[in-house]
């Protein structure tokens, strides 16, 4: 899997999930990269994972695969409290950027893995 073959990646995910800091993570992008993160995390990192959103109204109310957090819809995102957002895509990263920031979120609280690539 491309997650595996990337260091960068790799160790931006595990600094994020096993640093004390972030109790609460969100996911941007029900993704197949999203899927791969959370199959690659440990029971307790994946438990960290409060909130998975995606612009994809057929994706909402479903799950990932490895993760009982439900799919919702990005318009929730103003009323839900996370330390950091991953923007799990390789492609609409930086839409999805703008987008969380146009929605009130701290560009600190992003985690956009292109940057890693």
């Amino acid at each position: 899997l491309f997650l595996f073959e990337n260091n960068e990646i790799k160790k931006t995910i595990d600094n994020l999930f096993l640093d004390e800091k972030y109790k609460r993570i969100a996911i941007f992008g029900a993704s197949a990269l999203a899927t791969c993160i959370i199959n690659y995390l440990s029971k307790a990192s994946v438990s960290k994972i409060k909130f998975i959103f995606d612009n994809d109204q057929q994706k909402h109310e479903k799950f990932l695969f490895g993760c009982d957090v439900v799919i919702d819809s990005p318009t929730n995102i103003e009323s839900s409290q996370f330390d950091a957002i991953v923007v799990a895509t390789y492609f609409f990263d930086d839409e999805i950027k703008k987008q969380l920031v146009d929605s009130g979120i701290d560009d600190k609280k992003i985690i956009n893995l292109k940057r890693e690539v």
